[in-house]
């Protein structure tokens, strides 16, 4: 609108300085609320959603202390390592009500650094995340112990938190060797069931049990997977879209009427048929292309 609301990175001695914003709109479009945070490093906003009472949830990752209430009070990060944060505001003021925080190893940082890259809430005020960690990351911001640990390089993680955000449950998914397996979007279902996609390589076991969902080598890189886990965290299918070169880029999945529609990227051909069919598209020009896919939510099937 006419007015302003200015805002500046906190200055740092080697820039660039990159910190978070949060702006609220009203229906209409006019402002509602906003702030920033951060120190002299950078800081990246992971996700943001609202709940259905109205409240706000945001997913932030960030190094070192960093104030992370908007408002008066000081609550700070802690003062070294890697940290990931999710806020739950006020809504109508985005005033903070509650935090957690996940944090590495202090003394493995350069290598277990971690990442949030989104967030899901559910019907009932928790919520799930999804990011990229490397070596290992403690999934239970309380006194509890979660612990994953990497395959490989870079793995992905995903946990589900309660409305009070206490951890419920989580794991981590990474093919083995030296590769890069990323989630990229989550999505609950109105029974409270979630769906993961993302990329990743052979040796991936997306069953977090004690059986076994492992992806075996078929392309000479990444395939986009989707799983989908109870409400429990449990295991219930997985559905791979297998190129011969490599289809690693899954932009986002969406779940309406018991259907996943889901869109993916692949370089030469893709077989989007993740049952014992096939149903191989090919780019129109070049050697890549985009695919858009429909699948069975209850069974996972095209």
């Amino acid at each position: 609108g006419p007015n302003e609301v200015l805002v500046a990175a906190v200055p740092s001695a080697t820039p660039p300085s990159v910190d978070v914003f949060v702006v609220k709109l009203n229906a209409d479009g006019s402002y509602a609320w906003g702030f920033t945070f951060g120190n002299d490093r950078t800081e990246l906003a992971g996700g943001a959603a609202f709940t259905l009472n109205g409240d706000v949830l945001l997913a932030c990752s960030f190094s070192r202390a960093v104030d992370i209430d908007p408002g008066s009070a000081e609550v700070l990060s802690p003062a070294t390592g890697n940290h990931s944060a999710v806020l739950r505001l006020d809504g109508q003021t985005g005033t903070l009500q509650d935090h957690m925080i996940l944090s590495s190893p202090v003394n493995q940082f350069s290598t277990s650094a971690h990442t949030v890259l989104g967030l899901e809430a559910d019907a009932d005020g928790g919520f799930a995340i999804h990011g990229s960690f490397g070596d290992n990351l403690d999934l239970d911001p309380g006194s509890g112990v979660a612990q994953v640990n990497t395959s490989g390089a870079f793995d992905a993680f995903v946990a589900k938190y309660d409305a009070a955000m206490d951890f419920e449950w989580g794991f981590a998914l990474g093919g083995t060797g030296n590769f890069t397996d990323q989630t990229t979007d989550i999505r609950f279902d109105e029974d409270g069931a979630l769906y993961v996609g993302g990329f990743f390589n052979a040796g991936t076991d997306f069953d977090p049990g004690p059986e076994q969902a492992v992806i075996l080598p078929a392309s000479s890189g990444r395939d986009v997977c989707v799983a989908k886990y109870a409400p429990n965290g449990g295991f219930d299918w997985l559905a791979r879209m297998v190129s011969p070169s490599s289809s690693d880029g899954l932009f986002g999945l969406e779940i309406a009427a018991g259907e996943v529609l889901l869109v993916g990227r692949y370089e030469t051909s893709v077989d989007v048929d993740p049952g014992a069919g096939t149903e191989i598209l090919s780019p129109i020009t070049n050697n890549a292309g985009t695919y858009f896919v429909k699948l069975n939510a209850g069974t996972g099937a095209l």
